[in-house]
């Protein structure tokens, strides 16, 4: 019952660095936003990334935590 609550949760998430690769993917999402106009214009998303509080965290593609066999 508690693992289920957790994987129904942020149990299964991972801090990860703001590096260029998660930048990336972020602003592809602007994008493709901008191209569908939920949003009314793209922006860089850049911009608006502060990548001072990173420290130690790994890097933007680590692999979510699981438990028990994967899913």
């Amino acid at each position: 019952m508690a693992l289920d609550a957790v994987k129904r949760t942020r149990g299964t998430a991972v801090a990860v660095d703001v590096d260029k690769a998660a930048v990336a993917s972020e602003q592809r999402i602007v994008g493709t936003f901008a191209a569908l106009k939920p949003i009314p214009l793209s922006f860089g998303f850049g911009a608006f990334v502060d990548p001072r509080f990173d420290g130690d965290l790994p890097p933007s593609g680590t692999a979510p935590r699981t438990y028990g066999k994967g899913h």
